[in-house]
């Protein structure tokens, strides 16, 4: 997968603005992948054990997921592809 990223990736890591702690404490999501691979990480302040809880617990599979979508071309903007239920539960893994 890593050979399909864009050359230049952007990751913003930003305070989360509500409770994170169904998420365990990160969330993100993967704005572009053309041009550039852009990402926005939301950690939070009130998570058990504060903002470095998540960081050392769930920080890079968050940020791993987001890649897959860069690579596969599934983001906020410019996706060229489908917003099917099928699709969605594919990429997110739904339960």
């Amino acid at each position: 997968m890593l050979p399909t990223l864009p050359d230049s990736l952007v990751i913003q890591v930003l305070q989360a603005p509500n409770d994170t702690s169904k998420v365990l404490g990160v969330t993100s999501r993967a704005d572009s992948n053309d041009p550039k691979g852009e990402l926005v990480v939301m950690l939070s302040t009130s998570y058990p054990g504060g903002m470095l809880a998540p960081v050392r617990e769930r920080l890079a599979i968050v940020i791993y997921h987001e890649f897959h979508h860069i690579a596969y071309g599934w983001t906020m903007t410019n996706s060229h592809l489908s917003n099917s239920v099928l699709r969605v539960a594919v990429n997110e893994g739904w339960q």
